[in-house]
């Protein structure tokens, strides 16, 4: 049958009982062999798979423990489904049910990712079955399929299509699990999915072996998975909630994610931590999102971070001053996995790469590479591109363009501002972020605003937790810390007065006087300081997904710039 994307129709089906399955076919008893996605739900939880035998497949499903207490039925059908649209269309209903209010419970293994025959025509005909199954209150009817995109438990939800390197990263480090070995490090440019990763592996290994359905898993990499799942639990390694978390360093980013565990079958609130935790109990597993934000003992906030930082590496039998985040992990946990990107440190008080090479060496660690670009639509070009604009290595005559990516130097903050608002109305999830250029009095007094640029005045953002989906953070200008980690839609980034050409030799170079993050600059040299900001630009810069406007404080910079970015 030729596919026509104007002659495709769906049905929507809700099934009452097993024996009443065939009467809503009118009949026609051949459309039971066709592939179908079914969902299984109730008011708490939902259930979606995909069947060429939906009658014996709903009744194998009410024999089961697991599911016969979802109750209420639909099967979606349409003479136009084969076996790959149908995988296609129950992965895209497990990533999209998520925000819906309602525990998923299949096991991340029935995400499918394959290519087949009008692929693109097919997927863009799905969002409108998801409009139809509004009209069964399945869906709450106010919740826009466009919406849907921008939620966190959206963006960092287990239920993912992995790519090759991605598959390729679990299945190693199952195999190594296997094996005995205890220390895993998966490296990875900022935007190649190294949260989603570690979050799918997490959901992986703590879920119930039993609750995993073998007769869904068709590719070979499911198939892979679970056998050394088997394999595993055979060896009486044991994961789960109390023994297992997601390490994450910084606040905001951790707070973020314990919400969205709340929304993933699983999965608790509890088990999104600070490095702090390993002090408090021993763990079986740790999976340490961003390891490079791990502290040491330098240039901490406060003399009482200092004095606990101290107590907790003289408890682990550590060196009082030298031990740090890092080897409180090592000291109390069995496995290790760490996300690690030596260029997103940005600041002394990170753990330096040498420390890590001293433990990737005395622990045997597996490596693993993420090396496709998923967040940003420009692509590794354009992550190499910023990477060589900012560290002066660029020699191309011609600034490069970007086919699905806006990368644009704004002429003044104003033009800056209204850009990312509109944007912020077209699609929401833009922001303006900027480098430590000003002071944060506002956190002590909020009649106070921070910055002002060209004689617009703004603040800091409000909170250091999820900024980002705060409520006024349209109206406020945020910092690396509060973004660091995040996708946003498009970002509108201001080069600070911290950060300038110099006219003289054409190097950028950095004002200490200018640079207000105290403990982020305090016992830096000079080159190192430079490092630490130019990360922080290239990670903010990083942080878009459809585009990037720029605009720099310093006139020679952004005449520099002007070399590049179109404006």
């Amino acid at each position: 049958m030729s596919f026509k994307m104007e002659d495709f129709y769906f049905n929507v089906y809700k099934v009452d009982s097993i024996s009443e399955i065939e009467k809503y076919f009118d009949g026609n008893l051949d459309i039971l062999d066709y592939p179908v996605v079914y969902i299984l739900y109730n008011n708490n939880e939902i259930y979606i798979g995909e069947s060429s035998d939906i009658k014996n497949r709903l009744l194998t499903h009410s024999k089961s423990d697991q599911n016969k207490k979802l109750k209420n039925r639909l099967v979606i059908f349409s003479p136009f489904f084969n076996k790959s649209v149908a995988l296609g269309l129950e992965t895209f209903l497990l990533q999209n049910f998520i925000p819906v209010n309602r525990k998923v419970s299949n096991t991340i293994l029935n995400t499918s990712k394959h290519k087949y025959y009008n692929k693109h025509k097919y997927e863009a005909l799905f969002p409108n079955i998801w409009e139809r199954l509004k009209e069964t209150k399945i869906i709450d009817p106010n919740l826009r399929y466009d919406d849907i995109k921008n939620m966190d438990v959206y963006k960092y939800s287990p239920y993912k299509e992995l790519n090759e390197d991605q598959q390729n990263a679990i299945i190693t480090i199952l195999e190594g699990i296997t094996k005995g070995k205890t220390s895993f490090v998966v490296r990875g440019l900022a935007g190649t999915g190294k949260t989603i990763v570690a979050i799918y592996l997490l959901k992986l290994l703590v879920s119930d072996l039993s609750s995993i359905d073998e007769e869904s898993l068709y590719s070979e990499y499911s198939k892979k998975v679970y056998e050394l799942l088997k394999q595993i639990k055979e060896q009486k390694i044991s994961f789960n909630s109390d023994n297992s978390a997601l390490v994450i360093s910084m606040k905001s980013l951790r707070e973020t994610l314990g919400n969205v565990f709340k929304s993933i079958d699983g999965l608790k609130k509890k088990m999104a931590v600070g490095p702090s935790i390993a002090i408090k109990k021993k763990f079986n597993l740790v999976i340490v999102d961003e390891a490079h934000r791990l502290k040491q003992c330098e240039n901490l906030s406060s003399p009482s971070e200092y004095k606990t930082f101290k107590k907790y590496n003289i408890e682990l039998g550590l060196d009082e001053q030298n031990g740090n985040q890092l080897d409180w992990l090592e000291k109390s946990t069995n496995i290790q996995i760490l996300f690690y990107d030596k260029d997103q440190t940005i600041k002394k008080t990170d753990v330096p790469n040498t420390h890590f090479e001293e433990y990737f060496k005395r622990n045997k660690s597996v490596f693993i590479d993420l090396k496709q670009q998923l967040r940003s639509k420009g692509g590794n070009l354009y992550i190499d591109y910023i990477d060589n604009i900012l560290n002066q290595q660029v020699t191309a005559l011609e600034k490069e363009e970007f086919s699905e990516f806006e990368l644009k130097l704004m002429p003044s903050f104003k033009d800056l501002v209204d850009q990312i608002k509109q944007k912020e109305t077209q699609v929401g999830l833009s922001r303006v972020i900027a480098g430590f250029s000003w002071k944060w009095d506002s956190k002590d007094d909020k009649n106070i605003m921070d910055i002002n640029v060209d004689g617009i005045d703004y603040q800091w953002n409000n909170t250091d937790q999820d900024w980002i989906n705060s409520n006024n953070a349209i109206n406020e200008i945020g910092c690396i810390h509060t973004t660091q980690g995040y996708d946003l839609n498009y970002v509108g980034l201001v080069f600070g007065k911290e950060i300038y050409l110099d006219p003289k030799d054409g190097i950028i170079k950095i004002n200490r006087d200018f640079y207000f993050d105290v403990k982020g600059k305090n016992k830096t040299t000079d080159i190192e300081l430079k490092h630490f900001i130019i990360n922080i630009y290239k990670n903010m810069m990083y942080r878009g997904i459809y585009g990037v406007y720029i605009y720099c404080m310093d006139k020679n910079l952004q005449d520099y710039m002007k070399q590049f970015i179109s404006y």
